[in-house]
């Protein structure tokens, strides 16, 4: 699940405030999470994406299998991706990874607010390591305020279902480190996914015209 949401993050700038308890509504399930001090994760950065181009990914009905389409053309020949993600509605989503353990994922949100900043709100449930979790992830993405690019930021609220796994993460930090692995490497994968979608973008539009 890391790649996944390490990509749709390079898809709000430094200033932009992410309300996720506005943009969840009266989902039932992520408000348990929010409600129940939650690990939070935090990652921010740039991409050399048009904002439009950001716009019109996000705006697609199938964006997380497009983001799979696309990192399993970047992969080697021969080479597959390590799990695939079904579409089973058009805001959910599931996958079960190479360990055998299922996960969840509905869309709770997807619009484009005043800033301007575009932002996409899911919830997981899933198993891993330390057993069951829920999490939500909330993803905004802005016009740089200088230069050409899109500006991002992404948060995770990871709730770990067994009290035990909920002690050691708070103290060890083990979950924390789970959620927070190899960003420097997916960051990177990231970009080139993003920048491939973004090509597709433009050149749809420019088909349509």
């Amino acid at each position: 699940m890391r790649w996944i949401i390490a990509f749709i993050c390079i898809l709000v700038s430094a200033a932009y405030a992410l309300d996720t308890a506005d943009r969840i509504g009266g989902d039932a399930a992520a408000r348990r999470v929010l409600d129940r001090n939650p690990i939070r994760v935090e990652t921010r950065g740039a991409a050399p994406i048009a904002y439009s181009d950001a716009v019109r990914m996000f705006e697609s009905p199938s964006l997380l299998a497009d983001v799979q389409a696309e990192y399993a053309r970047l992969l080697p020949p021969g080479e597959k991706p390590e799990f695939v993600i079904t579409q089973t509605a058009p805001d959910a989503y599931h996958y079960v990874n190479k360990s055998g353990q299922e996960t969840d994922i509905r869309e709770l949100h997807r619009a484009e607010h005043e800033g301007p900043a575009t932002e996409v709100v899911f919830h997981a449930k899933g198993r891993r390591f330390f057993g069951e979790f829920q999490a939500v992830i909330h993803i905004a993405a802005s016009p740089r305020a200088a230069g050409e690019g899109i500006e991002y930021i992404a948060r995770v609220y990871a709730y770990p279902e067994n009290s035990v796994s909920r002690f050691f993460a708070r103290h060890l930090r083990l979950v924390h480190l789970f959620f927070n692995s190899k960003t420097a490497e997916i960051e990177q994968l990231s970009v080139r996914i993003s920048q491939g979608l973004a090509r597709r973008a433009s050149l749809d539009q420019a088909a349509a015209r």
